[in-house]
């Protein structure tokens, strides 16, 4: 599955993306990027799915998954620190929210996994709310 938005565009993982892939999460000491969010997808399941955000001339920005999680959808997006603050998860989310409606989710959540301050105002912006106080994770603009 590609995806285009106005910036970016979502694409699959391929093996000769690896090195660039090492060079873009190996600078993120925090987490490990990728088992966080791409390894996670179950490629046996069709309701969760991958995607590499590139940049049109640049290359490999970030990753992104939607992941089925307890029948819902939960969303994963990780972009390389100088990436960061552009734009381009708000950008994500509001693309993946017309996926995991095509995929038939009913309910998106997202967990904040980089910088809780800035992930909370791309959350807010993109209609997430919180789920509870204390609570690391948003219910998304598909809840009912």
């Amino acid at each position: 599955m590609f995806i285009r938005s106005e910036r970016l565009f979502l694409r699959p993982r391929w093996p000769e993306d690896a090195p660039a892939l090492e060079n873009l999460t190996g600078r993120d000491r925090q987490l490990d990027p990728m088992a966080v969010v791409f390894d996670s997808v179950d490629p046996d399941d069709r309701r969760s799915v991958g995607f590499l955000i590139t940049l049109p001339g640049r290359g490999i920005v970030g990753i992104a998954a939607l992941v089925r999680v307890d029948d819902e959808a939960e969303l994963r997006i990780w972009v390389g620190p100088a990436w960061r603050n552009l734009g381009y998860e708000t950008e994500v989310i509001s693309a993946l929210a017309g996926v995991a409606r095509m995929l038939g989710h009913h309910r998106i959540r997202a967990s904040i996994m980089q910088d809780k301050r800035v992930a909370r105002i791309v959350l807010d912006r993109t209609g997430f709310a919180p789920n509870k106080a204390g609570d690391p994770q948003s219910i998304g603009p598909l809840a009912a």
